[in-house]
C-alpha cells in the first residue's frame, strides 16, 4: 500500500532502470534512494501507482491508516 512499489511488491524508481544506472552508484545511495521513497513517497513521478498517489494527495491520514493495515495483514511473519 505504498505509492512507489507495485501490485506485485516491486519497487518503482527510476534511479533503478537501466537508462538511469550508472557505475558511480554505490549500494549506499541505492539504499538511501530507496529508504527515501519509503519515507516520503515520489507521487509526482512516472514510477508511482495513481490510485495510491491520489490517495496520499487527498487524504493522508486515511491513506496511513490503510498501510497500518496493510502492514499488519502482509508484513507479519508467519
Amino acid at each position: 500500500m505504498h505509492p512507489n512499489v507495485d501490485e506485485c511488491g516491486k519497487f518503482m524508481s527510476e534511479l533503478l532502470k537501466t537508462t538511469s544506472w550508472s557505475p558511480a552508484m554505490t549500494i549506499k545511495n541505492i539504499l538511501e534512494h530507496v529508504w527515501a521513497r519509503f519515507a516520503v513517497p515520489d507521487i509526482d513521478s512516472n514510477e508511482c501507482d495513481l490510485t495510491r498517489a491520489h490517495s496520499y494527495k487527498t487524504d493522508k491520514q486515511q491513506f496511513e491508516e490503510m498501510a497500518r493495515e496493510y502492514s499488519i495483514k502482509y508484513a507479519a511473519a508467519t
